[in-house]
């Protein structure tokens, strides 16, 4: 799995900690049910903070501060380019020019420490 695969995945995670938020509000009556969403929502919540983790990891470069923050915004908190965009105020160019850039140096120290 590359360093943009397994950012996917921690956005989806991401995604699927949301959604079982609003489900277990719905089935509180029900132990068994509860118990089972726990036990989903600890994982996602793992591999949310892997891959914060894994963002965290970029501190070589003079934008690695910008990078994190797109990374974080996209695979942790699963927003969209365009909320990406409103929040950083960069031009839609700079916003994928810094993942692009971002994902290239993950890649890089993933094959490092491989």
């Amino acid at each position: 799995m590359n360093a943009k695969e397994y950012l996917e995945a921690v956005r989806a995670a991401s995604m699927q900690l949301e959604e079982l938020l609003c489900d277990e509000r719905m089935i509180s009556g029900n132990e068994e049910a509860v118990r089972r969403l726990e036990a989903e929502r600890k994982e996602f919540i793992r591999i949310r903070e892997q891959g914060r983790r894994l963002i965290r990891t970029l501190r070589e470069d003079k934008y690695s501060d910008e990078m994190q923050v797109i990374l974080l915004y996209r695979y942790v908190d699963g927003l969209s380019w365009g909320e990406i965009r409103t929040k950083t105020r960069y031009e839609k160019t700079r916003v994928f020019e810094l993942h692009n850039q971002a994902i290239q140096k993950l890649e890089k120290l993933r094959t490092k420490t491989e």
